[in-house]
């Protein structure tokens, strides 16, 4: 009896009047109590005989600092203290106290919550684990003990305490009454104090539990529940980009080289580029109807391109031969292939990228299985001819649903012959193989009549051998493409790392391809586990890493393409990444741009799941991001820069190694610097001529003989530290960068985006932007087409914040060494902005919903000739996109 009567002493006490708010979740009243959303929390003292005692809930209590004094019983005198303290726009900080002049003994003293009988069959969130609260009533303790962590949900927001916790949850429920409540417990049970503290933080909606020891993501009390992916694009809707294809992928014939840039066969004169996403593993491999929403998926995301990347394995699993492939999975990625030709994607392909060997397939390493094509085929003819079974099986096969064999079919645009294969880096991972590699160097270094030699010599010359050894298997590769299975499909390889002499080998193929990434994963233990070190930084603070890293590798009069790139999560600043991959690689004109990746596991496709990595199928930041990418790029909307400086290699290069390991010979990495104030690449020497005008600058190696007219590149490195922190203009005007203060802008006729920290202002032709709250991109840019801002009827707004898992946790403050990746649902970082846009006539405005469809309408004030508009993303429903659409 005496439980029911507390409970109906505690329901009275919420329903009084509260004073003091936070949030909307929180309030206090009476009795030093408070309301947490419909469950009140009110401080007890039990005596001796386990009489209930509570203040005196007839004084209002509005502050959120109080003291006062509490005789709940004879022998018991308080002062009972209570202080709230905002940490963020969702955490609260709470502190009760109680404080006597001598030893008090009570029975128990605690903070009672009470839940409604309602709340049974749900659940108390307690540390990792969790009670259901019973259906059927069940009287006394349902747990008790200590935790870090306590979470609930009422009314459908969740709440959460975090702090050292002692606790002990009761069912009260006894004949139709009661409920259940909460003890939060000053001291252990009995147990004499003159002071005692029960201090947690209070959190609506709740904040994951962090794990001890560990720190959030930076400014987590910024953040507030997103919810759930994946994230689909409504047909139509302002987010759908398909209207950038052209289809169906090879209607204008193959892709040729001319003028050093892709066009089609059938269309010259017109350049064409390629923005694309790597699908990787059982993505590929779904039934007929998934596939088809894959492809619809990616249309309207605007791409116009596909890489099919780590497929070979799935490929020929089940198989007698790694040579062999699997009938129902040629014909799943056929039907693939068809869906993405029929939408205007064309796709790219690794002949070899993740097929395992089977033991015996190489005579010469009988035991020897994994990957070993990639090395292998430049020294023995039993790889090569592995592998050429393997292509030839691939591209002579009839796709049913085209009609042709892969190696006739138009929308297959470009290949690399092998996946991340450079020799400099890989011949000697393995004791066998390099055992195998140094027998032959011998071999061929005494067919040549060439005297032993040892130290840096010696790496030069197997520098040299294994430039000519990786040539003369990618001659006999393009040989067998071309002759016997007579396929014309543009080619290229080598398509990692960054040493000066892999310019030996690029210059022999079609176009160059290379991968660079911003905030590549690393593993201080086991690859991909925890703990994994990433970036913390911002890639503007960085000078626009992953677009500009690449850029020596270009060589000039050949198309470049990143097949492999991405600014990964969970950097908090990737929301600019498309801007700097669109941006830059317009200004740098650069030929295909492809994301890595899409997803790398069907399931992700349609089954919410955490952000991890580099997938962004579930990223909404990155999705959209994407979207500004395409669009500058595909549009063209930033122009070449005219200026160009222009690396001069020769056979010098080869001097630049010092060992074999993963920076082997490679460019100086100051001199890609020079990539942000013009297009930057390489060409042979004998070249200079040819190149020389007067918006170009040429520069060789510290190793090479001196050339009049460029400059050796010790000098080069001086002039290109001026760069690293001033502020940056692009010639043609487009682009304007600010390392120093992390700030971007791109400003053309159908897109104006601002990157930029809280406090900054950007201003355009169209758009200006005072940021208030944290780092954001926003970009206006037209969907109504390619028609300029001011003519297009549709225009689209994005503004990107940060998106997070829950309960995501670094070792650091600084996140740069993850712990755990967190779970759903997703975090929103909170976003307040000022707008004005001067646009002639009249605007619907429309926050969007994650897939596109448009969600509550703002009303934007008009003065003079602008629009003006207040955003704030959680007021706005968690909108990171805005659709304007003109009245007429």
């Amino acid at each position: 009896m005496r439980r029911i009567l507390f409970w109906l002493v505690l329901i009275g006490c919420g329903m009084r009047l509260f004073g003091f708010e936070f949030g909307g979740h929180v309030k206090s009243g009476g009795g030093a109590s408070l309301r947490i959303g419909g469950c009140p929390l009110v401080p007890a003292v039990y005596d001796g005989k386990w009489k209930a005692h509570m203040p005196d809930n007839s004084e209002e209590d509005d502050s959120a600092v109080l003291k006062r004094r509490w005789n709940p019983a004879d022998g018991l005198d308080f002062v009972l203290s209570r202080k709230l303290e905002p940490l963020s726009e969702r955490e609260l900080k709470v502190v009760y106290a109680l404080s006597s002049e001598h030893d008090a003994s009570p029975r128990l003293a605690c903070l009672n919550i009470a839940f409604p009988a309602a709340m049974a069959g749900g659940s108390l969130v307690i540390g990792t684990g969790a009670v259901t609260l019973p259906e059927e009533p069940k009287p006394g303790r349902l747990s008790q003990g200590e935790t870090d962590y306590l979470c609930w949900e009422d009314g459908g927001v969740r709440y959460a305490l975090a702090g050292k916790l002692r606790y002990e949850l009761r069912d009260t429920r006894k004949n139709g009454k009661g409920g259940f409540y909460l003890r939060l417990l000053f001291a252990p049970e009995g147990k004499e104090f003159r002071r005692a503290a029960v201090e947690f933080t209070l959190s609506a909606p709740a904040v994951p539990r962090r794990i001890p020891d560990t720190f959030p993501v930076w400014e987590a009390g910024k953040y507030r529940d997103y919810g759930t992916g994946p994230f689909p694009t409504a047909a139509g809707s302002a987010l759908d980009l398909s209207f950038l294809q052209d289809a169906p992928a090879g209607k204008f014939g193959r892709l040729v080289v001319r003028d050093g840039h892709f066009e089609f066969e059938r269309r010259p004169g017109t350049p064409v580029r390629l923005y694309g996403v790597n699908l990787c593993f059982d993505t590929l491999y779904q039934p007929k109807r998934e596939t088809e929403k894959l492809a619809d998926a990616l249309a309207r995301v605007g791409y116009n391109a596909v890489r099919i990347h780590h497929y070979d394995g799935t490929l020929t699993g089940g198989s007698a031969a790694s040579t062999e492939l699997n009938p129902e999975m040629l014909d799943r990625l056929d039907y693939l292939v068809s869906c993405l030709k029929e939408r205007g994607i064309y796709f790219a392909i690794d002949l070899y990228c993740s097929r395992n060997l089977k033991p015996g397939e190489i005579p010469e390493h009988p035991k020897l299985g994994g990957r070993s094509v990639k090395t292998l085929a430049a020294l023995y003819d039993s790889a090569m001819d592995n592998w050429k079974r393997f292509v030839s099986n691939l591209l002579t096969h009839r796709n049913p649903y085209t009609g042709l064999t892969w190696a006739e079919e138009p929308s297959f645009a470009i290949c690399s012959l092998l996946n991340e294969d450079p020799l400099f880096t890989a011949w000697n991972r393995n004791p066998e193989i390099g055992a195998a590699f140094e027998k032959r160097f011998a071999e061929m270094e005494k067919e040549r009549g060439l005297a032993p030699v040892s130290g840096e010599a010696l790496l030069h010359r197997q520098a040299e051998f294994l430039t000519r050894l990786q040539n003369d298997a990618y001659d006999e590769m393009r040989a067998f493409l071309k002759n016997e299975l007579k396929c014309d499909v543009l080619v290229s390889g080598v398509n990692y790392k960054n040493a000066e002499a892999q310019s030996f080998i690029r210059d022999r193929l079609d176009y160059v391809d290379n991968h660079s990434y911003f905030n590549h994963p690393s593993f201080p233990g086991k690859p991909y586990s925890c703990p994994v070190k990433f970036q913390s930084r911002s890639p503007l603070a960085l000078r626009l890493p992953a677009i500009r890293d690449a850029a020596h590798s270009r060589i000039y009069g050949k198309p470049f393409t990143i097949t492999e790139t991405n600014y990964v999560y969970p950097n908090r600043f990737r929301a600019v990444g498309g801007a700097i991959l669109g941006g830059f690689g317009g200004y740098q004109d650069y030929d295909g741009i492809f994301r890595f990746a899409w997803s790398h596991k069907a399931y992700k496709l349609e089954a919410p799941a955490p952000i991890s990595y580099y997938d962004i199928v579930q990223d909404p930041v990155n999705l959209l991001s994407e979207r500004i990418g395409i669009l500058l790029f595909l549009r063209r909307e930033v122009e070449p820069s005219k200026r160009r400086t222009v690396w001069l290699y020769d056979e010098s290069a080869y001097l630049a190694f010092r060992d074999f390991g993963r920076e082997a010979g490679r460019f100086p990495g100051s001199f890609n610097d020079l990539a942000l104030v013009g297009q930057l690449g390489s060409a042979r020497r004998e070249r200079y001529s040819e190149l020389k005008n007067e918006n170009t600058r040429f520069f060789v190696s510290e190793h090479a003989a001196p050339l009049k007219g460029a400059a050796a590149w010790p000098d080069g490195e001086a002039r290109g530290e001026t760069f690293r922190s001033s502020a940056l203009a692009s010639d043609t005007g487009r682009i304007r960068l600010l390392p120093g203060r992390n700030f971007l802008s791109i400003v053309t006729p159908q897109s104006e985006l601002f990157a930029m920290e809280a406090g900054e202002n950007g201003r355009g032709t169209v758009m200006q932007v005072e940021n208030r709250d944290g780092f954001g991109v926003f970009c206006l840019t037209s969907v109504d087409g390619a028609k300029p801002l001011p003519e297009a009827d549709r225009l689209l707004l994005l503004f990107l914040t940060d998106v997070q898992n829950s309960g995501i946790a670094f070792d650091d403050e600084e996140n740069t060494m993850l712990r755990n990746w967190g779970t759903l649902p997703l975090q929103l970082r909170h976003g307040v902005a000022g707008l004005s846009l001067r646009l002639p006539g009249d605007y619907r405005i429309y926050a969007l919903r994650p897939d596109g469809s448009r969600g509550a309408e703002l009303k934007p004030e008009r003065s003079g000739g602008e629009l003006r508009l207040s955003l704030d993303n959680f007021r706005d429903g968690n909108a990171l996109a805005y659709e304007l659409v003109r009245n007429r």
